[in-house]
């Protein structure tokens, strides 16, 4: 928890962008937002191939590169991961996360919430749950296109009937059984806890703030009385109908 609060604090520094020039379509019903695999095998990318340009970010789980592929001259996210010292090419999104983003236009909010959502079905219907959504780890591109990033807490459950018990992630998303570890014996619904963590992730982006009564950086128990003991937040009276009813 204090390494998350720390990286809290550093990004409550960074200015907030406005997004309201965003003017996101809506996307194709059957496109599905996650992170592309690897080409197929007959035309893996080598890495000898990869000119490693700056360094994106980084976390407990390995650094990010921004890289060029010489022969195609495209470039990719390179993820190097400090446990297995594996290495995996992600698309490269050039606009960043959706952090400090303010989307208070309905329109252009569901279309991210739209391509969101259908990377949280994808994941979930191959019995994966990612643990961690939240606004710095939803990233876009130029082309206004979504995709959900960083696994490195997700679990890939047994069956569907399994359960987590682990409590990681970021506090501020979690949902309060995931906090409160003495409801239902620590044990939670991971893909319900998905869902809570877009729920929160969403409404910050309408109202351009942290949407509990504490900030991000709130103590570890201001955090969990905010989210455990009081109301979910809602979507403000200025909201539309639809939207206060999705919330």
């Amino acid at each position: 928890m204090n390494d998350n609060r720390n990286s809290m604090n550093n990004a409550s520094s960074k200015p907030r962008r406005h997004r309201s020039d965003l003017t996101l379509l809506l996307p194709p019903r059957q496109q599905i937002a996650f992170p592309l695999p690897l080409p197929p095998s007959n035309n893996h990318i080598r890495f000898s191939e990869l000119d490693r340009l700056n360094k994106i970010g980084s976390g407990n789980g390995g650094t990010v590169y921004k890289v060029l592929h010489r022969p195609t001259n495209t470039h990719f996210a390179l993820k190097v991961i400090y446990v297995t010292n594996d290495e995996e090419v992600l698309q490269y999104m050039d606009l960043g996360s959706l952090e400090k983003t303010y989307l208070c236009d309905e329109s252009s909010l569901a279309a991210v919430t739209r391509q969101i959502l259908s990377g949280i079905y994808y994941l979930h219907t191959l019995k994966i749950v990612h643990r961690d959504i939240k606004p710095s780890n939803l990233l876009i591109n130029s082309k206004n296109q979504v995709k959900i990033a960083d696994f490195g807490v997700s679990r890939i459950l047994e069956q569907t009937t399994d359960h987590c018990t682990s409590p990681v992630g970021t506090m501020g998303y979690m949902s309060p059984e995931r906090i409160k570890t003495d409801i239902n014996k620590g044990k939670y619904d991971g893909c319900a806890g998905d869902i809570w963590s877009v729920g929160v992730s969403i409404l910050e982006f309408y109202i351009g703030k942290f949407p509990f009564p504490v900030g991000r950086q709130e103590s570890w128990a201001g955090l969990m009385y905010a989210i455990c003991m009081t109301d979910p937040p809602q979507a403000p009276s200025t909201a539309s109908t639809e939207f206060q009813d999705f919330m």
